[in-house]
Order: C-alpha cells, then structure tokens, then sequence
C-alpha cells in the first residue's frame, strides 16, 4: 500500500515538473487565405483586450495552462518572451504578405478605444485598416487540450467606413492523446490556432473589401 502511494506521488510530481515552463511559438505561425488584390496597401492593428492582462493579474506574453498531475494550472508563455499582441501581429502579417498585401503593422494599447484604434491606424496612408482586437486567446491542457477564443476582425477604407468585419467566439477541444505529450499537445494547440487565423482573415467581409 504505501509502495503505491510513493508511485501515486512520483507520477502526480513527474507530471506537474512536466507543466512548469512550457512556451507555445505563435509568431511563426503562417495561415493560406484566399488570394486577394496584388499590392493593396493595409495598416494592419493588434489589440490584446484580455481583461485579466489589463488589470495586471498576467503578463501579456501569457497564453494559457499547462496543468500538474494534481489539475494545477502553470502559466504557460510564449516562445519568444514577447506579449501576444506582437507575435500574433507577425503571423497576420505574414497571412497577408504571402497573400500579396503590403502590410505596415503595429500593435495597439488596450486603453485605446475603437475609434482611436482605426484613428490611429489611418495615419499610416494605407488603402485598408484592419483592426483586430482579441479578448481571449488561450489554451488548457491536463487529459485534454481545449482552444479558447474571443477575436474581432474589423477592416475600414482609407476614410475610415467600416467596410466588413469577423468575429469568431469558443471553446474547442482538440485530440486529448496528443495532449498527452507536450511537442504534440504545443503542436495540436497552434495547429488548432492556425484555423483560427485562417478562418478570421479569411473571412467573406474581410477579403472581398481587399479584392
């Protein structure tokens, strides 16, 4: 009997060292949307509206859990150290470079209002704006994976009209043998992620205001 419960309690502390320091690389990600207009210029904004990063409770490069083998939660990061907001700016900007756009990006404060969003993005001359504000993007894994999201695309004209927007909102649960081993559990998140993007940007509204 205590033999098995010195084994329950290496597997349950094998499990939770397992959790601790895990990174997730979203800036390297890359999305196929539908090819669109050849050199259309769009200044392209990202804002990170998570409420528990705006109060201070985490850090902006947090983007979700690892939990232990107790179902403890551990902060995962990511991979680059940089907050959220600029790495998921470079995987946007990639979608739409290798889709033909030039791309001038930026990320936005959170204090920042919708308008002075697009405001602020007007500036930079180009034919579109695309503003793209997210108040979830995490993942939780334990037995499971789950993807969670709340992301709104909004793309303007030079002047400012809103020309069409995307808002894509749930909680999706991937393979749960894959989250079993971290490589694969990190892979399936951001493979899960990846459709996300594609499915925002690729979006009817969003793409036919850049044909």
């Amino acid at each position: 009997m205590l033999r098995k419960l010195f084994a329950l309690v290496f597997v349950a502390g094998f499990a939770t060292g397992c959790a601790v320091g895990q990174k997730i690389d979203y800036s390297q990600q890359y999305s196929s949307i539908p090819t669109i207009a050849q050199g259309t210029t769009l200044s392209l904004g990202v804002q990170d509206l998570r409420p528990y990063v705006i109060s201070g409770k985490k850090e902006a490069n947090f983007v979700g859990v690892q939990r232990g083998g107790y179902g403890n939660p551990f902060d995962v990061t990511t991979t680059s150290g940089r907050p959220l907001a600029e790495d998921l700016l470079q995987t946007f900007t990639n979608t739409f470079r290798s889709a033909g756009t030039v791309v001038t990006g930026t990320t936005l404060a959170s204090s920042l209002s919708p308008e002075m969003a697009v405001t602020t993005l007007s500036e930079k001359g180009s034919e579109r704006i695309l503003y793209i504000s997210f108040k979830e993007w995490k993942s939780d894994s334990f037995a499971n994976s789950w993807v969670i999201y709340d992301v709104t695309a909004r793309i303007y004209d030079r002047n400012g009209k809103m020309l069409g927007q995307n808002h894509l909102q749930g909680k999706d649960a991937i393979s749960s043998s894959a989250a079993m081993a971290k490589s694969d559990a990190n892979n399936s998140i951001t493979q899960a992620f990846q459709q996300k993007i594609k499915d925002l940007l690729g979006g009817p509204e969003i793409i036919a205001a850049l044909q």
